[in-house]
C-alpha cells in the first residue's frame, strides 16, 4: 500500500508558480475610437463577442459592451466607452486561482500584458484544460486527505460501523477485483467519496477536523464537491452560472485540506 506524500502545498505551489492567467487567456479584439459603432457591433454579433476594448492612439483605455451598442449603434464606439478599473484587470503572471476569485462575480476579466490591458477571460474560458486540471486536482487531493485520516484513526477496517451494510459490500467487491488484478490496496482505498463523507459525518472522531459547524453543512459542501468532480470526470461543460459558486466551493475544499493536513 503506497503511502499519501502528496499534501495540498505541493499542488498548490506548482499551480501558483507555473499556471498562471495566461493560460486561459484570449487576445482582446479592440479598436480605435473613431471607429463607427455600427461596424464594431457587428463584428461583435458576428463573433458573438459581449466586450471589446477602445484604444486610443493604439493604447486600449477603455472598452464597449455589446448591450450598449445594441441599444443605440449610432456614432463611434469612443461614444460607448467605458472607464477599466483597476479591479478589472489581472497581471498575466497572476496565479490561476486568482483568476477565478476575481471572476467570482464578473463574466469576464481583463488581462494585462506589459502593464496594458491587452487581453481577456471569460467564464467561457474557465473550461479549458488548466483550469479543469486543477479542479480535478483539488477534488483528487480532497479524497486522499479524507482517506489518510481515516485510516489512520480507524485502521485495520474498524470504520465498517460507520457503513451500511451495502456500501461496505460494495468496498469489498472492489477490492476483491484489485486484487485480482495484483493491484497493492487495502480495502479503505475502496472506498467511494460518498463512503468518506459518511464516515466522517458520523465519526465523532473525524468530523471536528474538516472545519464544518453542522454535518448537514458538511453533508452538502460534500454533495457539490460530487458534483462538480462528476461533471469533469466525464468532461462535461460546466454551467456558466455556477462559477460564482464555484469560486466560494474551491474556498472551502482548500480550508478542509488545510483542517485535515493539520490532523
Amino acid at each position: 500500500m503506497k503511502q499519501l506524500n502528496s499534501s495540498y502545498q505541493d499542488l498548490h505551489r506548482i499551480f501558483r508558480h507555473n499556471i498562471t492567467a495566461r493560460e486561459i487567456a484570449e487576445p482582446l479584439a479592440s479598436f480605435e475610437k473613431e471607429h463607427l459603432a455600427s461596424k464594431v457591433l457587428g463584428f461583435m454579433e458576428d463573433r458573438d463577442f459581449d466586450v471589446v476594448g477602445v484604444r486610443d492612439a493604439g493604447v486600449i483605455t477603455g472598452y464597449a459592451l455589446r448591450d450598449s451598442l445594441r441599444v443605440q449603434s449610432g456614432g463611434i464606439v469612443g461614444d460607448y466607452s467605458q472607464h477599466i478599473a483597476e479591479s478589472q484587470v489581472i497581471s498575466e503572471s497572476d496565479p490561476l486561482l486568482d483568476t477565478l476569485d476575481s471572476m467570482k462575480d464578473s463574466r469576464w476579466v481583463f488581462i494585462s500584458f506589459l502593464g496594458n490591458p491587452s487581453g481577456i477571460v471569460t467564464r467561457g474560458d474557465l473550461q479549458k484544460a488548466p483550469m479543469r486540471m486543477w479542479l480535478f486536482g483539488l477534488i483528487s487531493l480532497l479524497e486522499m486527505q479524507l482517506l489518510r485520516r481515516i485510516r489512520a484513526v480507524y485502521p485495520n477496517e474498524k470504520w465498517e460501523n460507520y457503513l451500511d451494510e451495502k456500501r461496505f459490500e460494495a468496498a469489498k467487491k472492489i477490492f476483491s477485483v484489485r486484487q485480482k488484478g495484483n493491484d497493492s490496496v487495502d480495502l479503505a482505498e475502496c472506498l467511494q467519496i460518498g463512503d468518506k463523507k459518511e464516515i466522517f459525518r458520523k465519526s465523532e472522531s473525524l468530523f471536528p477536523t474538516v472545519g464544518f459547524k453542522s454535518k448537514s453543512e458538511w453533508k452538502g459542501f460534500m454533495r457539490k464537491v460530487e458534483d462538480l468532480r462528476d461533471i469533469l470526470a466525464h468532461s462535461n461543460g460546466i454551467p456558466s452560472e455556477s462559477w460564482p459558486e464555484n469560486a466560494a466551493l474551491v474556498k472551502s475544499i482548500e480550508n478542509c485540506l488545510v483542517g485535515l493536513e493539520k490532523g
